[in-house]
């Protein structure tokens, strides 16, 4: 489960998201949408630990966000999260597989296998 509690973010004097409090349970899909600058990616990235709020709380079942280190949060993300950007962030030393396949290589093997040909 994911939980957002009373979180609020801000860029500079911009306020993306104010006091949300919102459950993500487990499998069940979520659409975000909304127009450009209305708070998805904050809300992603806040999500997976990738940008922390100014106040309020996010957990991943019962672990508290705000309080890990980059490592741990960087586990967290390996292990519970696929993270697709919507800027190209491939490594361009690496193949588009190796690329792909870069986190199994990282935290081990994955349990789903993806084959390019």
């Amino acid at each position: 489960m994911l939980q957002f509690i009373d979180v609020s973010k801000s860029y500079g004097k911009r306020q993306v998201l104010k006091n949300l409090t919102f459950t993500f349970e487990p499998k069940k899909l979520y659409l975000i949408f909304g127009p450009s600058g209305s708070g998805k990616s904050t809300l992603l990235n806040l999500a997976t630990g990738l940008d922390l709020p100014d106040a309020g709380q996010v957990s991943l079942r019962s672990s508290n966000l705000n309080q890990l280190s980059e490592d741990q949060l960087a586990t967290i993300r390996a292990n519970n999260f696929g993270i697709v950007f919507q800027f190209f962030n491939f490594l361009n030393s690496l193949s588009i597989k190796k690329n792909i396949l870069l986190p199994s290589y990282l935290v081990g093997p994955a349990k789903t296998v993806i084959v390019l040909t």
